[in-house]
């Protein structure tokens, strides 16, 4: 720190210049009389300037440590400075000359010291803000790893959520595609079950019917035999009489005629005994290709073709349409034995269109379902049933002739057509189209010529 009225150089604690007394600033320690003490003065040991104070006792110079008083001071100053107008040379004007270039060199040295302290102070700022530069790049970088690591933890607990939730989901669907196929086989189960218990209920009332059936025909047949036996009897026994009356009118002296006519009479009787009873149809006159009255349809008998006639059964065939419906409303994948057109036919138009006793004569038919002859599409199961269709097979073996399935309307067989989705029909030309329409089909709603085997004895 130097003095701000002669440039003296102070030392730390220095309250004034040691040179010119001026205070420090901000300070009155020196008395305002020091400033008149100062006088110029010379060190006696190297010959440099220095402003003495005549108060003190002794002044140590601050070039080469000479401890002097200060009139020593003095009186060297007065000493150099009367060389120096004389000319004279002498050690004192070098010495000043000294004095005056180290003051150059101290000031030299003042000015490069602070301009190292201002390099080092800016050098140091630039450190500085390197060094805030690097921790806040350090510091972003850092926020930015943090960062990263937070959005990927967040990612990854949102990968683990969503996981989570496609697991549940996956559970859930195929809890649900479990219960199901569960319900469905438990469904179809039921469904197996029902049916065989419909079968065995079927079968057993069929048994039953077949059983009261026979019992009736026996019944029926045992009291035509009768009646025609007595009739035969009686019809003998006429004839008999008759002849032994003529015979007694010819011929004199035989027998009367009464003991010739129940001779006769007894040996007719004896002989129609022996005859074996047969059994008696209930339709009379009944071959294949006649027609037969069976159930009511409005009040209207229902008219029936003998299709085929063996052992006291009849295939019969009806001559017209007793009603029109689709196949299978529902649609989809059909056969015969699931179709709605067979329930109809075997539960509503069995109960509806014929008497209990008719109902009686009705046999249950095993029917077997054929594949398409032309596609292959399966026919389905064989089925036990008391109504049906005719198949393809069926009605080119018992109706060859194209004119007479003709009715001028389409109407349905049992068999499949080119797909399980389709039904073979007979169009209203008597054409047989094996590749039909689609079973669902209500539009004009295809008629239907139902058939059976009954019993006709």
């Amino acid at each position: 720190m130097n003095c701000t009225s002669c440039g003296y150089t102070l030392t730390d604690g220095d309250r004034f210049c040691r040179r010119c007394g001026a205070p420090l600033p901000g300070t009155n320690s020196a008395p305002a009389t020091n400033r008149n003490l100062l006088v110029p003065g010379e060190c006696p040991a190297c010959h440099r300037p220095a402003m003495v104070n005549r108060v003190f006792a002794n002044i140590k110079c601050r070039y080469c440590a000479k401890i002097s008083s200060p009139s020593v001071y003095i009186d060297t100053l007065a000493k150099s400075q009367a060389a120096a107008k004389t000319g004279f040379p002498s050690h004192f004007a070098t010495a000043a000359t000294n004095a005056n270039e180290l003051a150059s060199q101290r000031a030299a040295k003042e000015a490069a010291e602070r301009a190292a302290r201002q390099q080092a102070e800016l050098a140091a700022k630039q450190a500085a803000e390197e060094q805030a530069a690097w921790y806040a790049q350090q510091a972003a970088e850092e926020a930015a790893r943090q960062q990263a690591a937070w959005s990927a933890q967040q990612a990854a607990e949102e990968a683990r959520r969503q996981a989570a939730f496609a697991a549940q989901q996956a559970a859930e669907e195929e809890a649900r595609r479990q219960a199901a196929f569960a319900a469905q086989q438990a469904e179809s189960a039921a469904r197996k079950a029902a049916e065989e218990e419909t079968r065995r209920q079927e079968e057993l009332a069929a048994k039953q019917q077949a059983e009261l059936a026979a019992k009736q025909a026996a019944e029926q047949a045992a009291k035509l035999a009768a009646e025609q036996a007595e009739q035969a009897a009686q019809k003998a026994a006429e004839l008999a009489a008759e002849q032994a009356a003529k015979q007694a009118v010819e011929q004199p002296g035989t027998q009367d005629a009464e003991t010739a006519a129940d001779q006769t009479e007894n040996q007719d009787a004896e002989q129609i005994i022996e005859i074996p009873a047969q059994e008696t149809l209930v339709f009379s006159g009944i071959t294949v290709g006649s027609e037969i009255k069976f159930g009511m349809k409005e009040d209207q008998p229902i008219t029936w073709k003998v299709l085929d006639a063996v052992n006291g059964a009849a295939l019969i065939f009806s001559t017209d349409s007793v009603h029109t419906m689709a196949y299978h409303l529902p649609g989809g994948n059909i056969t015969w034995k699931d179709s709605e057109i067979r329930k109809w036919l075997n539960n509503e138009f069995t109960e509806e269109y014929f008497s209990p006793d008719e109902q009686s004569r009705i046999l249950i038919s095993n029917v077997n379902n054929e594949d398409n002859p032309n596609y292959h599409t399966p026919g389905g199961e064989p089925t036990s049933d008391k109504v049906f269709l005719l198949s393809i097979n069926d009605v080119n073996s018992f109706i060859p002739d194209k004119e007479a399935r003709a009715l001028g309307y389409t109407w349905w067989l049992r068999s499949p057509g080119s797909n399980q989705n389709n039904v073979a029909i007979v169009d209203s030309y008597g054409n047989v189209n094996m590749s039909g329409n689609i079973a669902s089909n209500s539009f004009g709603k295809y008629g239907i010529r139902p058939a059976m085997w009954i019993s006709v004895r």
